[in-house]
């Protein structure tokens, strides 16, 4: 007996802030989701500005 019919396919994981596919979500303090992999952009902070400027 065949049971592909019957076999439940796992939804893809999906960011909340852009809706994209994802592999990791990030969160504010553990608390909200700010967005993912795909829709967020990793900086190096030696490199930024804005890291610096109150000091």
């Amino acid at each position: 007996m065949e049971r592909f019919g019957s076999l439940r396919q796992e939804e893809e994981p999906t960011c909340p802030v852009c809706g994209a596919a994802c592999e990791s979500i990030y969160k504010y303090k553990g608390l909200d989701a700010v967005g993912s992999d795909r829709c967020l952009k990793r900086s190096d902070a030696w490199e930024e500005e804005t890291c610096r400027e109150n000091r």
